[in-house]
């Protein structure tokens, strides 16, 4: 039994079913920088791990989201994730990346996974 059987399917999976629709299971997997399999697996809702990381990416590069950021206002939600990203590489070689640091970890977006910006 699917984990979507049972409570209504989240926007964020109707718009990841569609993009597998429009072209391959494999052409989005590597879209979102994740295994053609764990789509699948999220698909089906049979994925065992944490969903925050692929929701993330499925909203940041399929459905083209802004989220609100606490340092820069309204930004692309895709901008979000390479912030992230930049902060877990602890990238902080200018002013922007070390005000970027302290306002991502204080966010309540950051998560300490990769989401593969």
């Amino acid at each position: 039994m699917s984990r979507w059987d049972t409570e209504p399917k989240p926007d964020w999976i109707v718009a990841l079913e569609e993009a597998v629709a429009l072209s391959s299971q494999n052409a989005v997997a590597r879209e979102l920088g994740v295994s053609a399999s764990m789509v699948s697996a999220v698909r089906k809702g049979t994925y065992k791990g944490h969903y925050t990381g692929i929701e993330q990416a499925v909203r940041a590069k399929l459905m083209d989201e802004e989220v609100d950021c606490p340092l820069l206002a309204r930004i692309k939600a895709r901008d979000c994730l390479r912030h992230q990203g930049d902060v877990r590489a602890a990238r902080l070689s200018n002013r922007l990346q070390r005000q970027m640091h302290r306002a991502c970890r204080a966010c309540p977006r950051f998560t300490k996974e990769a989401s593969n910006a």
